[in-house]
C-alpha cells in the first residue's frame, strides 16, 4: 500500500496539462458565452449590435470601449439599454494595444470592446495575456475574419431576415467558427 495520499481530481489534471474551462459570461446568443481571460473575435454585419446585447445583459459590468477614431454612437446605447455612466469610450488614436493593456492592467473592466484594423499577432499575444491576468473578456470587433491565433473564440454575426422589432436578439445570430479554450 501507498503511503502517498491520494491525489484530488484538481491536482491529478494539473499533472497531466488539462486546464478548467473558462469562466464565461452568460449570453443569450452563445449558448457557451463568451470567454473571461481571452479574446473573442467578433466578424460580420452586426458586431456591434452583438457587442451591445452582451453588454445590455449584464447591467452591472463595467466596460471599456476602444477604438482608434470613435464611430460608435453613444446614444445607440441607451436604446440598447446599456447605461453610458459605465463605459469609458477611448479614442485611441494609433495607440489601440497601450490604450487595451492600460485599460486591462487596470484591472476596472470587465469587459473591453477593441475595434481596431492594426492590431497584429504581436499586439494580439500582448492583449491576451494581459486579459489571462485581469480575467476581462476582450472583444475584438473586426471587419473580417484575421483568425490569429491569440484569439479564443471567433464569432460570425449577422441578421435574421425575419426579424420584427421588439425581439429581444435585435434579430442576430451568432456562429461560433473556432473556439479555442
Amino acid at each position: 500500500m501507498s503511503t502517498k495520499a491520494a491525489l484530488s481530481l484538481d491536482e491529478l489534471k494539473s499533472l497531466v496539462g488539462i486546464k478548467a474551462p473558462k469562466e464565461t459570461f452568460d449570453f443569450s446568443l452563445l449558448h457557451e458565452g463568451v470567454p473571461k481571460g481571452a479574446i473573442t473575435e467578433v466578424i460580420g454585419n452586426g458586431k456591434t449590435e452583438f457587442a451591445l446585447a452582451l453588454l445590455a445583459e449584464h447591467p452591472e459590468t463595467r466596460v471599456a470601449w476602444i477604438e482608434e477614431s470613435l464611430s460608435v454612437y453613444p446614444f445607440g446605447f441607451l436604446q440598447r439599454n446599456v447605461q453610458l455612466g459605465r463605459v469609458l469610450f477611448v479614442e485611441s488614436g494609433t495607440e489601440t494595444c497601450w490604450s487595451a493593456l492600460q485599460v486591462l492592467k487596470a484591472q476596472v473592466f470587465q469587459i473591453v470592446v477593441l475595434y481596431s484594423e492594426s492590431l497584429g499577432l504581436s499586439h494580439l499575444r500582448k492583449i491576451q495575456l494581459a486579459a489571462e491576468k485581469s480575467q476581462a473578456a476582450v472583444l475584438w470587433l473586426t471587419p473580417e475574419s484575421r483568425a490569429l491565433w491569440p484569439v479564443s473564440l471567433q464569432v460570425q454575426v449577422s441578421r435574421n431576415v425575419s426579424y420584427t422589432p421588439g425581439d429581444e436578439a435585435e434579430g442576430l445570430t451568432g456562429q461560433v467558427l473556432r473556439r479555442r479554450y
